[in-house]
């Protein structure tokens, strides 16, 4: 695959090769040179790799835009404000 690099030295990287290795808008990637090829790959904390073996284990996780500890987050606090109201 050919990419081109803009005037300002920017590159786009191709949708499959983003969602296969869930990288998004604002991640970080690290660059490295290997003989003579430039390789780049996701930075990663220590926590997103448990989150993308969970993303590929559950595949319809895959696409959310949040972490799935931060979708269960969301999940319990649903739950919390049902319950709240539910004691009204």
């Amino acid at each position: 695959m050919t990419i081109k690099v803009s005037s300002k030295g920017q590159i786009v990287i191709p949708a499959d090769f983003r969602n296969r290795f869930h990288i998004a808008a604002g991640d970080t990637l690290l660059a490295d040179i290997n003989g003579d090829s430039l390789w780049l790959r996701p930075a990663r904390t220590p926590a997103q790799p448990q989150n993308l073996i969970v993303a590929e284990a559950f595949g319809s996780w895959a696409d959310l835009p949040v972490t799935g500890a931060e979708y269960v987050r969301v999940l319990r606090d649903t739950d919390r404000l049902v319950e709240d109201e539910d004691r009204r």
